[in-house]
């Protein structure tokens, strides 16, 4: 610079202007992609750099210039896309840098609002607002209870691969039973020649079958219609109910037959539904047809499986009118995604399994 100033300090004063033009201009950049998660920063780089975008306000696709960009002004009413990181718009997403740890979205609306809510302070940009740096300790924190968390779910799997064998032998052996026995009543149907002196009718044949042997018939087919053996993990759960104590009554989940609640006082039993279906993905069991309310509904059951190491009921409640939840903690929940899920995240954290 002394050199320009000295050869021709006009020329040298050109200089100057345009330079502290591309620091202001890059300023300005920085700030208006305050709040945007790497992912979509090319997109608000590529409005700024044609100085217009294109947005949802008033139910309609509307242009503004790309200078409104986190202009503390929401122009964007319908998608808030124009302000990232100022509290402008509700519904809003600000992309917290959380530098040391992993960046997450928080609520636009808890921007410059005086209070430190990403863990590095990056949605505080006020005087006199001062956020200390805690993505270290977060790190550290997150690390621990996700490794906790891999653990349990990579044990949870070898739990259920176990239980998934076992669940096919059992199938298998019940298929083979079932087959047997209806040999055995199909035998007894077909069962006369030429010789009789008398044909039996068919009604008279059935009741030749044995008692035993037609409710065996009967229990094995309904087990067959479940199907099972496309989720043989829970197979193990057929026939069994696990209780779950609460301060009054007592709740028996038998899965693929029914949940009933029980008084402590009276002893009383009180069916919250049958058997039903699998919803959401087959990551609910539905009972429903239960007892019916007073003046109301039949009740009914959603039971939600979360992934854990034992079959265990942990919670129940009764979120509506005759209408019930359990939560449902069983190795049969937990999938490989959940695990690649884990994985994954201490991968971000620097944490190698």
């Amino acid at each position: 610079m002394g050199r320009g100033f000295a050869a021709c300090g006009a020329g040298a004063g050109c200089v100057v202007v345009v330079a502290i033009c591309c620091v202001c201009g890059s300023v300005l950049a920085t700030s208006q992609l305050r709040g945007v998660a790497p992912n979509k920063r090319s997109v608000y780089e590529k409005f700024l750099e044609s100085e217009e975008f294109t947005c949802m306000s008033g139910g309609k696709a509307t242009t503004f210039a790309a200078s409104r960009i986190n202009d503390d002004y929401c122009d964007c009413t319908d998608d808030a896309f124009d302000e990232p990181g100022t509290p402008a718009c509700s519904g809003g997403k600000f992309w917290c840098t959380n530098k040391g740890f992993v960046g997450s979205y928080i609520s636009s609306g808890f921007v410059d609002d005086g209070f430190c809510d990403c863990c590095d302070g990056s949605d505080e940009s006020g005087e006199g607002i001062e956020c200390p740096n805690t993505c270290s300790q977060a790190a550290l924190e997150a690390g621990g209870e996700t490794l906790r968390k891999y653990t349990m779910i990579k044990d949870a799997l070898a739990i259920k691969q176990t239980l998934a064998n076992d669940g096919l032998q059992i199938w298998t052996e019940k298929k083979k039973t079932l087959d047997v026995v209806k040999a055995q009543s199909k035998a007894i149907l077909n069962q006369g020649n030429e010789d009789q002196k008398e044909i039996k009718s068919k009604a008279k044949l059935t009741a030749e079958i044995p008692d035993e042997n037609k409710k065996l018939e009967m229990e094995l087919t309904s087990f067959m219609h479940l199907h099972l053996e496309k989720m043989p993990c829970f197979i193990n759960l057929y026939g069994k109910c696990l209780s779950y104590q609460a301060e009054s009554y007592v709740y028996d989940l038998c899965p693929f037959n029914k949940v009933v609640q029980r008084s402590k006082q009276d002893k009383k039993e009180l069916s919250l539904g049958k058997w039903g279906k699998w919803i959401n993905s087959k990551t609910t069991m539905l009972f429903s047809q239960g007892e019916k309310c007073w003046n109301g509904p039949e009740r009914s059951t959603k039971v939600n499986l979360v992934c854990g190491i034992e079959h265990n009921v942990t919670s129940t409640e009764e979120p509506g009118r005759c209408e019930y939840s359990m939560s449902f903690t069983t190795p049969c929940a937990c999938t490989n995604e959940m695990l690649e899920e884990e994985i994954a995240f201490l991968q971000e954290l620097g944490v190698s399994v």
